[in-house]
């Protein structure tokens, strides 16, 4: 008896050329969401007062000593503890109607701001293109000194 391979050859070459569609497909829907959601973040980072040695900035690689003093500031920063706040923002017809979101960085980051960082989360994305670019949603979240 033959197997059933040998009954339909022309059924398994068909499966296999459909699994390889499938996996081509996947692939490039895949980049390009990782894609779109890679590109729509905003990061910004505070650093303390600059020390006199780093004054003007854009000669601070030459400057040994400014290195050394940045890198003691890296290292102090590194061992303070934050807490992280998160503020939804809605944004609707591609980002050009932002709705108006007050934060008060004094009242929620009393001790001083690390870091202001927006971005889209998964599910932001997703609702971002079920609705092809009318809801936008973003995050926002605050790192704050403790």
């Amino acid at each position: 008896m033959k197997s059933k391979n040998h009954l339909f050859p022309k059924n398994q070459k068909i499966k296999n050329q459909f699994k390889d569609c499938i996996k081509n497909h996947f692939w490039i829907l895949l980049s390009i969401f990782l894609f779109i959601i890679n590109c729509q973040h905003a990061r910004i980072r505070f650093i303390p007062d600059l020390p006199d040695q780093c004054i003007p900035w854009s000669e601070k690689n030459q400057n040994e000593v400014c290195q050394a003093s940045l890198e003691i500031i890296r290292n102090d920063l590194a061992k303070k503890k934050t807490v992280e706040k998160e503020f939804p923002q809605i944004y609707t017809y591609w980002g050009f109607k932002p709705e108006d979101i007050q934060v008060d960085l004094n009242k929620e980051c009393p001790k001083g701001v690390y870091e202001i960082h927006q971005y889209s989360t998964l599910i932001n994305a997703v609702y971002e293109q079920l609705t092809i670019g009318f809801y936008s949603p973003r995050t926002l979240r605050l790192t704050c000194y403790e």
